[in-house]
């Protein structure tokens, strides 16, 4: 009998650890400002000069808590910091300072009440960087990339622990880039999406978490590609990217065929009249294509039919949002979309997909 309360308790912790985690797998993406943990309760950087944490006490987010990164003052910090939970739901941040150098946190326990700090990079002479991308791996060890202006080019930091004591720096990448952003795929992998200085979009798909040979696409040089895109990778390793012709303003969606992406593929997936913000692409539970966009301050959906998008579908939430806010985004346990956004009032607004095609989004406004 005491055989089988073991294996009980076991099972029990089991289900305790690995489910929450199993939960948050889009933690290989690449972090923004706000995430949730696994009882839906969401985490996000607050706009305020001191670095700090907001965290829900509940889904619905009715009532918070605050927590003050003592002596840590940063301007626009939810637009410059990253943030990303390890499995067991500790805070990881990255963050710029104005003196040119890249911080990791790591915070020691679920509420930040202590935390570690590292510089990862500018102990040499004062580099200017682009703001640093955040993922972490699979055992929770931090991956960086950021643009370094004095190389030039991409650098990539693997972190050999969780708070990154011993890294390895490594330029992936020369030339200039103009814009970028970075995920990681199941297997560990960076991927990272970029515009160069000639405005088009390249891919680069590394082959290892430290990219020794990591292997560079064009996905598309025939149009003048704007500032806005974002990328997703499916579950077989198999990236799209949605990016901006910044001279007609349509939306298109790169999708590749493989990880390497050899013969990436681009469509036209929208074309609204004016795109302010920057469009957000994830996938839906089924695995295919899903944007995020607003046209005019107006908040649309768009679902693609199939890996290529050939018919996609776009829906009007009947939501507005800021001019200048971004769209931050996680997922629930059922992998339906949840997004934060200050809306046309700047108020902090989350949205909650019920379901693969956001048909009937829950809209809860934030206090902070």
């Amino acid at each position: 009998m005491s055989r089988f309360y073991q294996l009980s308790f076991m099972l029990l912790l089991f289900l305790l650890l690995v489910m929450p985690a199993a939960a948050r797998e889009p933690r290989r993406f690449s972090a923004d400002g706000f995430v949730l943990d696994s009882l839906n309760r969401p985490i996000f950087i607050a706009d305020v000069p001191e670095l700090t944490l907001i965290r829900c006490d509940n889904p619905d987010c009715t009532t918070q808590t605050d927590i003050q990164l003592a002596g840590i003052a940063l301007s626009n910090a939810r637009q410059t910091t990253r943030l990303a939970l390890t499995r067991l739901e500790h805070p990881v941040l990255v963050y710029p300072t104005e003196d040119k150098l890249i911080h990791l946190l790591v915070c020691n326990d679920p509420l930040c009440e202590t935390f570690n700090s590292t510089i990862v990079d500018g102990l040499l002479p004062p580099h200017s960087f682009s703001l640093p991308l955040l993922a972490l791996d699979s055992v929770d060890y931090p991956v960086m990339s950021y643009f370094d202006s004095q190389a030039p080019g991409i650098k990539l930091v693997y972190c050999g622990d969780k708070l990154c004591q011993a890294r390895r720096v490594t330029l992936i990448s020369q030339g200039v880039v103009t814009a970028m952003t970075m995920m990681l795929d199941n297997r560990d992998n960076p991927i990272i999406a970029f515009r160069d200085a000639a405005n088009a979009l390249n891919l680069l798909a590394c082959d290892s978490l430290l990219c020794e040979a990591p292997m560079l696409r064009v996905l598309d040089n025939t149009r003048s590609v704007g500032d806005f895109f974002s990328i997703i990778v499916n579950e077989q390793n198999i990236p799209f990217v949605a990016y901006r012709d910044s001279t007609d303003n349509a939306l298109y969606l790169a999708a590749c065929d493989t990880s390497a992406c050899k013969n990436p593929v681009s469509v036209s997936i929208a074309t609204p009249t004016t795109l302010i913000n920057p469009p957000l692409l994830t996938l839906s539970p089924l695995g295919l294509p899903m944007l995020f966009f607003a046209e005019e301050n107006a908040l649309n959906v768009v679902l693609c039919n199939d890996a290529l998008c050939t018919e996609p579908s776009m829906t009007a939430l009947g939501l507005e949002i800021a001019t200048d806010s971004s769209i931050a985004q996680s997922y629930d346990e059922d992998g339906n979309d949840v997004l934060l956004f200050a809306d046309a009032e700047n108020r902090l607004t989350l949205l909650r997909c019920n379901d693969g095609r956001c048909t009937s989004p829950q809209i809860s406004q934030l206090n902070p």
